[in-house]
């Protein structure tokens, strides 16, 4: 399994202020971006290569409509780490704007054949 966590976090923290979604405070101040691994699952395996699918929910949250600029800085984030933003929606409540983009991508790891015996 690959941990992309924590390269998804250090990415877009540069954007805004990220957050674990299942971890999110009522008080955290908008804008800011939260995350969520939908799944982490081996794609192929192999002796010296494991290749894994990737899915990540990531939600860009606002309280002002002018704020949707930080979509294309995320979105370019998330291409640089090898994802592809497969839908979006958008979610109005109250004055809170929650932007939710899902990406995907194939990672693979490389492990000595120690490992794998």
């Amino acid at each position: 399994m690959i941990d992309f966590d924590p390269s998804i976090v250090e990415a877009l923290s540069v954007i805004l202020p990220t957050y674990y979604e299942n971890f999110i405070i009522e008080d955290i101040t908008l804008p800011c971006i939260t995350y969520v691994e939908n799944n982490n699952s081996s794609y192929l395996e192999g002796d010296t290569l494991r290749y894994s699918h990737l899915n990540y929910t990531i939600k860009l949250w606002m309280d002002n409509k002018n704020q949707q600029h930080y979509l294309a800085d995320i979105d370019e984030v998330m291409k640089r780490l090898g994802f592809i933003r497969n839908s979006t929606n958008e979610i109005v409540s109250g004055r809170v704007i929650e932007k939710i983009m899902d990406y995907e991508a194939i990672g693979h790891e490389t492990r000595d054949l120690e490992e794998g015996e």
